[in-house]
């Protein structure tokens, strides 16, 4: 689609943010091009309540981008979407204003403790139904849960 023909042109890139897209564009947002050099990958800026990507969009995504270090997405459909065994390369996952319940970040981050990836640094961002105290940086999974178990107590 075009998204791949323009990323053809610049495959440079360190930073793609994808601001509006509309959902009978979707199709095109399957990575065919190589982005090497690929760090921060923006989707949040997407306004829809559907997962954003699918699973083959996102395995696409994480083969396209070997050196993506930042992902940064909507909500926890996206979240569950996301093969987390191809995590292994990312630092840092940003949610930005995602519908997500306390239990299902603390099942999330039971999730990535088992595939491995309890070390990846998590930025949970205007969140709109969670506590505002949630709002902020973990350094890991355990943190996210410790953090969740003192509210449900």
């Amino acid at each position: 689609g075009r998204l791949n023909n323009i990323l053809e042109a610049t495959t440079e890139l360190t930073h793609l943010e994808i601001i509006n897209c509309r959902q009978r564009d979707k199709a095109s947002l399957e990575l065919t091009v190589e982005l090497p050099h690929l760090k921060t990958f923006n989707l949040s800026a997407l306004s829809t309540s559907q997962p954003f990507l699918s699973p083959k969009e996102l395995n696409a995504l994480f083969d396209k981008t070997p050196n993506l270090k930042t992902l940064i997405i909507r909500g926890y459909k996206d979240l569950n979407a996301l093969a987390l065994e191809k995590l292994t390369q990312l630092q840092q996952i940003d949610i930005s204003f995602s519908p997500i319940s306390l239990n299902e970040l603390d099942a999330w981050a039971t999730q990535l403790e088992q595939k491995g990836k309890g070390d990846i640094q998590v930025q949970i961002n205007a969140a709109h139904n969670l506590p505002a105290s949630l709002h902020k940086t973990y350094q890991s999974a355990a943190s996210i849960k410790q953090d969740i178990a003192h509210r449900t107590n």
